[in-house]
């Protein structure tokens, strides 16, 4: 028995120092709103059987990102893409789960061909299952008119399919195409990002279940320049990403590429999910032109692809905290050269399977980079791997909130009063478990009686017990084989807290 419990021991020790840091939530809720990516020239990918399969039933004709939404179950929802009418420019709609346009839908962006880069992101309303805002920005083409804008969606109406009951409702003109959005540390509000045009100026907005804030958190940082020439990212940059963690913000800079005289770069900034402040900003060099960038699913890695004739792709190590060291971590991926253009990527995006894809406009093919997480070329690049099934992905996969992928929080604060602490005792265990505050404050903000409902899923993903408990109080599990198990304590159906236990 005694060797059975030290061998337990040991694989728990394992399992913790390899995938303490859980890649993808497999149990968040927030995870299955990314099952459905609709994008490109008709592309589409369902991820809710567990495996990517190429879904071909898009009305999407978008060069760059669209964006899309389903609920919490998994369902798929709306999406956000453009149509091609023929003499006519290309314009984004909003497009129901029938893939057809929804009731007040049509031009909800009437920008002209080519669409932004980050061009409309969609969140849930915070508190609410029916209600989600769209944000668009408006890119170079189009001088940028039309500003900074949000739409809501009532998908209560029309028995489900939605509509959009208000419309372009303008929140502030003069940004650049570049939109992101991420949750907030509380992990019910969230945060969206904007530029100021010709500035230094993020503009952080926040987003609760009052609405949207009227004063945005400003931070004075970074690069910018005056120059009014063809393209926006001489007015801050070509795209935003955020990590899954949002702690780290990417901007990617390209202006040599259009002969200004400036270097190209990526932009890392940390980012403050409590405060909306970015700080720490560091200046990543480029070959050219920079095509695309990812964070890893575990956030200790950040993808570039650059280029013009050669492309190449790098991959830095952001577990080291000092600039000159992440410079200094540049590993080389990947390099693609004119002979082989059906491999040029020009977005990449992690998929619910914790694996990044990338898109090339001239093939249905995409790139995967299967093992993200690892270093070097054990994170195994491999090019045009996954079909489309005749589709062509353009410049774009869906903008997509990347704190769905994630499964940490980093800061309950605003969820618990006095800054609970939690942790669970034993651990490992044998009979019983109980959820523990460590600062000895038992009083959880909001729950009636202290109570919350719990799961517990053993290695496999399989529920093993669920039930409701509180602070301090017991809970039972003398009856569950002996393993490793996920422990989660459900706030609310967005506000998950996990822990992992050894069963001795």
């Amino acid at each position: 028995m005694k060797k059975q419990k030290f061998a337990l021991f040991i694989l728990f020790i394992s399992f913790m120092l390899v995938f303490g840091k859980c890649t993808i939530a497999q149990n968040n809720p927030d995870l299955k709103r990314t099952w459905h990516w609709y994008f490109g020239k008709g592309a589409g990918i369902d991820f809710s059987s567990g495996q990517a399969v190429a879904d071909t039933n898009s009305k999407s004709w978008t060069v760059r990102k669209t964006a899309v939404m389903s609920d919490t179950a998994g369902n798929f929802l709306f999406y956000v893409a453009g149509e091609v009418i023929p003499g006519v420019s290309n314009y984004m709609h909003v497009w129901n789960k029938n893939h057809n346009i929804m009731q007040n839908g049509e031009y909800i962006l009437p920008n002209k061909y080519p669409e932004p880069m980050n061009g409309a992101v969609i969140i849930p309303k915070p508190g609410s299952d029916n209600f989600y805002y769209i944000f668009t920005v408006d890119d170079c083409f189009n001088s940028y008119a039309d500003g900074f804008r949000y739409s809501i969606v009532d998908m209560s109406a029309n028995g489900g399919l939605g509509e959009v009951t208000e419309k372009r409702i303008l929140i502030r003109d003069n940004v650049a195409e570049i939109l992101g959005a991420i949750k907030h540390s509380n992990n019910t509000d969230y945060w969206v990002i904007v530029h100021e045009l010709y500035t230094n100026k993020f503009l952080a907005y926040l987003i609760t279940n009052g609405g949207i804030s009227t004063n945005p958190i400003i931070t004075n940082i970074g690069y910018w320049s005056n120059s009014n020439i063809y393209n926006s990212y001489n007015s801050k940059g070509q795209e935003i990403i955020f990590s899954l963690n949002g702690e780290k913000i990417g901007i990617s800079l390209c202006n040599d590429y259009q002969n200004t005289g400036d270097i190209d770069t990526l932009e890392l900034y940390n980012f403050d999910r409590t405060t909306g402040i970015l700080s720490n900003r560091i200046c990543l060099p480029a070959d050219t032109l920079i095509h695309c960038f990812c964070f890893s699913p575990n956030n200790s890695k950040l993808y570039i692809e650059s280029g013009d004739i050669t492309d190449k792709v790098h991959q830095y190590d952001l577990t080291i905290n000092t600039p000159e060291a992440i410079l200094n971590s540049k590993t080389l991926i990947k390099v693609i050269t004119n002979a082989n253009n059906n491999e040029f990527n020009q977005s990449f995006q992690i998929g619910p399977d914790g694996k990044i894809y990338g898109s090339c406009e001239i093939t249905d093919m995409l790139t995967v980079i299967e093992n993200p997480n690892e270093p070097g070329l054990l994170c195994n690049y491999t090019p045009n791997v996954f079909s489309l099934n005749g589709k062509y992905p353009c410049w774009g996969f869906p903008n997509i909130i990347q704190s769905y992928y994630d499964n940490s929080i980093t800061n309950v604060t605003n969820l618990f009063s006095d800054n609970i602490k939690f942790q669970i005792y034993p651990n490992p265990c044998e009979d019983y478990i109980i959820v523990q505050n460590t600062n000895n404050n038992i009083y959880i903000d909001g729950i009636k009686n202290n109570n919350f409902n719990f799961k517990i899923y053993n290695i496999y993903g399989k529920l093993s017990k669920e039930g409701i408990t509180k602070i301090g109080e017991e809970i039972n599990v003398s009856s569950l084989s002996p393993g490793i198990y996920l422990f989660q304590i459900y706030i609310s159906n967005t506000q998950i807290i996990n822990f992992k236990f050894l069963k001795l």
